[in-house]
């Protein structure tokens, strides 16, 4: 063995003849005490072993806890507690002061930043190269019903107030590459967005309730016993004005919304008088609450009390198709110095008719009473118009002696020459009645049943009312969707070919 001291310097030494630091070692070096390190365990090639704590950066109070430590300066370090385990060893602790950076991991754009496992195994296959931090939980073997894998972890427990802006995991994208369409993320290949959840689902059966998301938000109550007002599950916010929309929302006014829209500019919530303008704000409020773009079916609302109320200055529901119901229509009638509305109900038929009434007079007994144009316009003059004609005065009566295009001919009985007044009413079949066709699925007596328990909600435990419904192409069937008629996006493994290093146990 060769040992060296230069007393010039105070440089020493092992294995090498020349030594230019404190210590100059060629070769391994082993710490620890004899038989289980020195002597008998050799060292890596050029490398070190060492049996205790390796400390950096610090020269005194250490944490027992960590085997390797580093510090920015002599004062940087915390002592971490409240986790489970809190008293088991840590094999790598880094503590940074004030701006420092406590751990820093670096890779080029194939490899990985840092890699946090909850156990020895082999990577997913999913993963991808060039990610900047990876954590990937394996839960198959974690014992005890209180312990859940989670890959990543990000928690703000602060009990002091005022930190607004405070985040636990924030995904930013500030690619300057768009989007190509509305379809999901790096495995649907469209819309680019600063968070992706998906779930690479496992279950084999299609008709399997899964209950699995690719985005869970929740609101939990901790300690207080009250969920605040103003608070949702998910928040979505447009970047125009305060356009947003909210998933599980409690509101303002202590109201659990579902799904809760709002915004535009200055919120959206005030707004005065007729001009469609925010009250704060010179700018029109441009912002549409909800657009619903369905397949066979654009959706329902339904409630146990009340179904669906809307408003609009312009008009509060406009049909852009058959307006159908199995209730009458109602119409509530505001009375003056009355606390109570009266309410009146549209008339039924059995035909498309379209009606116009009006009031004439008779010249010698005869005249000739002429079809607005409205009701020329929206009249079927192909069809037989019926003509109700009521003097209201004494007369021989009247008849209807022609009736045109334009109009109708009406004449006194038995060549009578008087001026009475008339009421009439004209009753003819719309244009384009066929439209009006009812399909017989909805005609069928059971069809309110069936579209109620389609409607049923998908929290309740009772499996019996379950009733699906699809559209095969030619008709609606109160059916379940056969096997592959639906097209998913699928996880792809091993995406853009990276490669999948393995994490092989220590020798």
């Amino acid at each position: 063995m060769m040992f060296a001291a230069n007393a010039q310097n105070g440089f020493v030494g092992v294995g090498q003849s020349s030594p230019i630091s404190k210590l100059d070692v060629n070769g391994n070096v082993t710490i620890g005490n004899s038989g289980p390190y020195s002597g008998v365990r050799v060292a890596p090639v050029n490398g070190l072993r060492v049996q205790g704590q390796t400390v950096f950066g610090k020269p005194t109070g250490e944490d027992s806890r960590d085997q390797f430590s580093s510090h920015t300066d002599s004062t940087a370090f915390v002592n971490v507690l409240g986790y489970p385990g809190v008293g088991s060893k840590r094999a790598i602790a880094g503590y940074g002061k004030d701006s420092s950076i406590g751990v820093f991991g670096y890779s080029s754009n194939k490899g990985y930043g840092v890699v946090g496992l909850t156990q020895q195994s082999t990577l997913s296959p999913y993963i991808q190269g060039g990610e900047g931090v990876l954590g990937q939980a394996d839960g198959s073997t974690i014992a005890g019903a209180s312990n859940f894998p989670i890959g990543v972890h990000g928690i703000i427990d602060e009990t002091t107030s005022g930190n607004n802006e405070a985040t636990p995991v924030l995904g930013e994208n500030n690619n300057i590459t768009t989007g190509v369409s509305l379809t999901g993320g790096p495995y649907g290949g469209g819309a680019v967005a600063g968070v992706y959840g998906n779930i690479g689902t496992r279950v084999a059966s299609s008709t399997t309730n899964a209950y699995q998301f690719g985005v869970i938000g929740d609101i939990l109550e901790v300690g207080s016993g009250n969920i605040a007002r103003a608070t949702g599950g998910v928040l979505g916010f447009s970047g125009v004005g305060t356009t947003f929309g909210v998933l599980g929302y409690n509101a303002r006014n202590g109201n659990n919304y579902s799904v809760y829209g709002g915004g535009g500019t200055n919120n959206g919530t005030i707004v005065t008088g007729n001009t469609g303008r925010m009250s704060s704000s010179s700018q029109a409020n441009n912002h549409v609450g909800i657009g619903i773009n369905g397949g066979f079916w654009g959706g329902y609302i339904s409630g146990s009390k009340l179904g669906m109320i809307s408003s609009g200055n312009d008009f509060g529901i406009y049909s852009m198709g058959k307006t159908i119901s199995n209730q009458p229509i109602v119409q509530l009638n505001t009375i003056d110095n009355s606390d109570k509305r009266i309410p009146t109900y549209a008339s039924m038929s059995t035909t498309v008719d379209v009606n116009s009434r009006g009031v004439a007079k008779l010249q010698k007994g005869s005249t000739f009473i002429s079809f607005d144009n409205n009701f020329k316009n929206v009249v079927d003059s192909k069809q037989p118009i019926t003509i109700t004609v009521t003097p209201t005065g004494e007369s021989n009566g009247v008849y209807v002696a022609q009736i045109t295009d334009a109009g109708f001919y009406v004449k006194e009985n038995r060549n009578g020459n008087s001026n009475v007044s008339l009421n009439w009413i004209a009753i003819g079949t719309q244009k384009n009645a066929e439209q009006a066709k009812v399909d017989d699925f909805i005609l069928s007596k059971d069809f309110d049943k069936k579209m109620s328990d389609v409607m049923i909600d998908d929290a309740t435990p009772n499996e019996d009312f379950k009733q699906p419904i699809y559209f095969d192409g030619k008709q609606i069937l109160f059916e379940n969707i056969p096997d592959g008629l639906v097209i998913s996006s699928k996880k792809l493994s091993k995406k853009n070919n990276a490669t999948i290093p393995s994490l092989n146990k220590s020798k």
